[in-house]
C-alpha cells in the first residue's frame, strides 16, 4: 500500500519540498498522500482555481479572491508547489486587473525569491511571473524595472519556447 503510494517520489524531491514549505506543511502532504486524500484535494483545488480565473475574466473580482482563498487552502493542505505557484500568480493577476499594482510588487517579489521559481519545471511559471510585473511597473510608472522584468520574462521565454510562441511574442510586445 504505502510503497505504491509513494513510488515515482524520490527522496531527494520530498526533502527539497520540505525545505520550501516547512515541515508542518510537508507531514500534512505526507498523511493526504499515504491516504490517498491528496488527489482528492488537488482535484477540487484546481476547480476553485479555475473558477476563479473564470470570475477573475468576468470582473467578478469578489468572487475571484473567494475561489481562489478556497483554492489556496487545498493546495496548503497537499502541499502542491505548483497549485500554489498557479494562486500567487491568480492573485497577482486579480490585483492587476483591479488596478491594485501595489499590492502586485510584494507578492510577486515573495514568489520569485523562493528557490522553487527557479526550478525547471516551474520556469514557465517564473516567466509569467516576470511578465505580470514588469506590467504592474509599467502601470505604476517604474519604466526601468518594468523593461527589467519584461527583460526577464522574455530571456525564460527563448529558452522554453519556439520562435513566435505567443508567450514570447507577448512578452516582446511589453518590451516594445
Amino acid at each position: 500500500g504505502l510503497r505504491m503510494k509513494l513510488e515515482g517520489f524520490s527522496s531527494r524531491e520530498w526533502f527539497r519540498k520540505v525545505r520550501c514549505i516547512g515541515f508542518f506543511h510537508s507531514i500534512t502532504a505526507l498523511i493526504f498522500l499515504i491516504s490517498g486524500v491528496g488527489a482528492q484535494h488537488e482535484a477540487e483545488a484546481r476547480r476553485y482555481f479555475l473558477k476563479s480565473k473564470t470570475a477573475a475574466m468576468t470582473s467578478q473580482f469578489d468572487s475571484a479572491h473567494v475561489y481562489l482563498d478556497k483554492s489556496l487552502a487545498l493546495y496548503q493542505q497537499s502541499a502542491d508547489m505548483g497549485g500554489l505557484m498557479d494562486c500567487t500568480l491568480q492573485r497577482a493577476v486579480i490585483f492587476h486587473r483591479e488596478g491594485e499594482h501595489y499590492k502586485v510588487l510584494p507578492l510577486l517579489d515573495s514568489l520569485l525569491a523562493t528557490p522553487s521559481s527557479s526550478e525547471p519545471k516551474y520556469l514557465t511559471k517564473t516567466a509569467g511571473a516576470y511578465n505580470i510585473l514588469g506590467g504592474s511597473q509599467a502601470d505604476l510608472g517604474d519604466r526601468p524595472r518594468a523593461l527589467a522584468s519584461f527583460s526577464k520574462a522574455l530571456q525564460l521565454g527563448r529558452e522554453l519556447f519556439p520562435p513566435g510562441h505567443p508567450v514570447t511574442t507577448g512578452t516582446l510586445v511589453n518590451v516594445g
